[in-house]
């Protein structure tokens, strides 16, 4: 049943409850996964459905640079509960710490969701918050939460005095999470310090490793990562800790960073990654910075990640790739919200999962009674194998030629056809007479057509057939290519509208 602020306490897990799957995909190259990241995304965005109350998560709430209650993480789901978005806060007034659970039904499960403010600027009714938890009304701060299949492992920080920590949550039904009870839990007191974001991930010996970010209290920037006592997760995590200094990273003289969402990710072959995301202002959104996401590379002795009776040693970290993801008309910042989703592609009967990288981005407060986000998903390599299915085809539209500027996607046949390009948004602005570049992929016989006039006229010529062999293609200019360089107002499968 929803619930009204400040939220319901959530239920302990037991063990008839069941345990959770806890695994993420393997990724074949992570380094490439990372490098088709889109800069620009797909604006979303839910109804808070007048379960906050008043100014709560508003940039009025607080006022001044100070600023502490926002929203703190944000994850998409995993399949099957793909249509859920969770999302962390924390209010300081009311000493609360919060989880939000929203579902997004008018989008679509089992790839990218997609805008769902392209026909208007408010999301469609289905489209919102329905529950919301109190976790803690002691540790008011929710941070960067992190995804290990249904596993979700959140960090709690209160006052200073305070010190920290980590909880772990049963999110297999997102409408029923269970906290799981001692000692499956880490505390982090005082003279540990805080825990702004928090990863998971399981070694190849079956271990568990816990990582910890912190930027905010007297230490110095670190990731604390805690090892699992055995095999078995619901044993818990030795109480002992390894400090890796981010003054460590290399190459050496990078830059400073302020993670505020951290996520393991494996690769296939058994190398480990961890990426992170940040916005390089400390006074963001006030004093706009870049949105960066770094992509590291951890390397740990085998007495850690492949003996039977592992010990924690100082891993190397490498930092090896990053880009500045567009968050744009107070849509997202990674200084609020930011979180990577590894979901499974089964790119054909019987093979197994690829895992698939996503990032999703939130912003700081409320607007107009909405939670705001960003999608940037991947774009698809020219090489990818040829489709058959017209719900996995796609459409990209690009302002620019040579796929730049704000971008259009079509994704299989949900709001496909576009009778007037001038009555839509795109990353909240107009699109009519824009399109200069065209990437898509259709299946054998499926022709999507551009239109030059809105009500897709005219119907038998001046317009531009993007005709489907299963495989990728690419006008890279409009103009030179077929003549029609931004004017484009209407588009459709043929045999529709």
């Amino acid at each position: 049943m929803p619930t009204m602020y400040p939220g319901t306490a959530v239920p302990e897990w037991t063990a008839a409850d069941g345990m959770p799957h806890h695994d993420n995909p393997a990724v074949s190259s992570v380094a490439l996964e990372f490098g088709r990241l889109r800069t620009v995304g797909d604006y979303l965005a839910v109804r808070d459905n007048g379960l906050i109350p008043g100014r709560k998560y508003t940039d009025t709430q607080i006022g001044g640079t100070e600023a502490r209650m926002h929203f703190q993480g944000i994850q998409r789901c995993n399949p099957p509960n793909d249509d859920v978005l969770l999302l962390t806060g924390g209010d300081p007034a009311d000493a609360v710490s919060h989880l939000f659970v929203c579902r997004l039904a008018s989008r679509p499960k089992g790839r990218a969701w997609g805008t769902n403010l392209r026909f208007s600027r408010k999301p469609p009714d289905s489209d919102g918050l329905v529950h919301i938890y109190a976790l803690d009304r002691k540790m008011w701060h929710a941070g960067g939460m992190s995804l290990l299949g249904d596993l979700l492992v959140l960090p709690l920080e209160g006052d200073p005095d305070d010190g920290s920590r980590v909880d772990f949550f049963d999110v297999t039904d997102p409408f029923d999470v269970r906290r799981f009870p001692e000692p499956l839990c880490i505390h982090r007191p005082k003279d540990v310090g805080k825990g702004g974001a928090v990863a998971l991930t399981r070694l190849p010996n079956q271990h568990y490793l816990c990582g910890v970010w912190t930027d905010s209290d007297h230490l110095p920037r670190r990731l604390d990562l805690y090892l699992s006592v055995d095999t078995n997760l619901l044993h818990g995590f030795r109480p002992e800790l390894l400090s890796w200094q981010a003054d460590r990273m290399l190459p050496a003289g990078g830059p400073n960073v302020a993670y505020q969402t951290i996520s393991f990710v494996i690769q296939r072959d058994g190398a480990m990654f961890l990426i992170g995301t940040e916005n390089t202002s400390a006074t963001s959104p006030y004093v706009r910075g870049d949105d960066r996401v770094d992509l590291l590379h951890i390397e740990f002795s085998p007495e850690t990640t492949h003996a039977a009776a592992p010990v924690l040693t100082m891993p190397t970290v490498t930092r090896i790739a990053e880009k500045n993801v567009a968050c744009e008309r107070d849509f997202a910042n990674l200084d609020a919200a930011g979180g990577i989703m590894i979901a499974p592609d089964w790119s054909a009967d019987g093979e197994e999962a690829e895992g698939r990288l996503s990032l999703y981005a939130a912003y700081h407060w409320r607007i107009a009674r909405c939670i705001r986000f960003i999608e940037f998903s991947q774009d698809t390599p020219i090489t990818a194998a040829a489709i058959e299915d017209t719900e996995r085809g796609w459409i990209d539209l690009f302002e620019h030629p040579n796929f730049r500027g704000q971008r259009l996607t079509v994704s299989g046949t949900l709001d496909a056809a576009i009778p007037d390009y001038g009555s839509i948004f795109v990353q909240d602005s107009g699109f009519s007479d824009r399109v200069s570049s065209v990437r898509y992929q259709l299946p054998q016989g499926v022709t999507y057509r551009l239109y030059r006039d809105d009500q897709y006229r005219p119907k038998k010529s001046q317009n531009v057939p993007l005709e489907g062999d299963g495989m990728v293609h690419e006008i890279r200019d409009l103009q030179a290519e077929a003549d029609f360089d931004n004017t484009i107002s209407s588009s459709k499968y043929d045999g529709t509208g």
